[in-house]
């Protein structure tokens, strides 16, 4: 795992952040079913109040649900309850898991795939 940077970004709302850096290149969990698990390491920090979080799969961005009735439709999702209720984006806190679902991204995860979230702290 990484250490936070420092350099500090400005987002629409105009206030600092500084990009969180403790969840990049992470191992993928290999998947085989919709709502697995998509990497054993949490979200490190808790992100800035209503920012985004962004994930990427190999470098490549997906689609990650905002709330519970989108968690079904996307490819991904954050829960901070064992993967049963799909959390609100500026709701992201630490310690939530990713999950997966690759009928949605017409892939499943490899542990060979790498994971990154991106997010202002």
């Amino acid at each position: 795992m990484g250490t936070l940077a420092t350099q500090t970004n400005v987002g629409a709302a105009g206030r600092g952040g500084v990009l969180g850096r403790g969840n990049v290149n992470m191992a993928a969990q290999a998947t085989t079913a919709d709502g697995d698990l998509a990497v054993s390491t949490t979200v490190a920090v808790t992100p800035r109040s209503d920012s985004l979080v962004y994930v990427d799969v190999n470098g490549v961005a997906v689609n990650v649900a905002d709330g519970d009735a989108n968690k079904a439709v996307s490819e991904a999702f954050f829960s901070g309850d064992g993967g049963t209720t799909g959390r609100f984006i500026k709701d992201v806190t630490a310690g939530d898991e990713l999950y997966w679902n690759g009928s949605i991204a017409g892939y499943e995860l490899a542990g060979t795939d790498r994971v990154t979230f991106l997010y202002d702290v």
